[in-house]
């Protein structure tokens, strides 16, 4: 059992969240990212960032093999160059981007993005 000055403490947590999450509640939502443009700047740097820690993990990965160890170091570093590669695609073909890359239909953005998760994880699983 806790002790009354834990009790105490407790209670004016509880209390506090309780008055937060009914205020966040009554309060209007505004989205930060509702405008198109404000989404497509912070969709680009995310997946820039995304991309660059897929190429960082092929390299290290890449210059960290040795013959004595397995090849599993080599099949992680060459799915997360894929990857790099998928989520670059999937980058330049998001709806907003140039036009001259973005003549394909919005579902190759998609197809994609999908491609890049589905040979991350059968390439995490296989190195198993």
């Amino acid at each position: 059992m806790l002790g009354k000055s834990a009790q105490h403490g407790t209670i004016w947590l509880i209390s506090i969240f309780s008055v937060t999450l009914f205020f966040v509640w009554i309060s209007p939502f505004h989205h930060p990212f509702e405008l198109p443009g404000e989404f497509l700047t912070i969709h680009t740097v995310l997946e820039l960032l995304a991309v660059i820690f897929a190429a960082m993990i092929f390299t290290m990965g890449w210059y960290a093999y040795t013959p004595s160890r397995a090849m599993n170091v080599i099949l992680i570093a060459c799915a997360f160059l894929a990857v790099a590669i998928l989520d670059f695609s999937h980058l330049m073909t998001f709806g907003g981007m140039p036009d001259n890359i973005n003549q394909l239909a919005p579902a190759n953005s998609v197809a994609f993005w999908l491609a890049a998760r589905l040979i991350a994880a059968v390439g995490l699983l296989a190195a198993i």
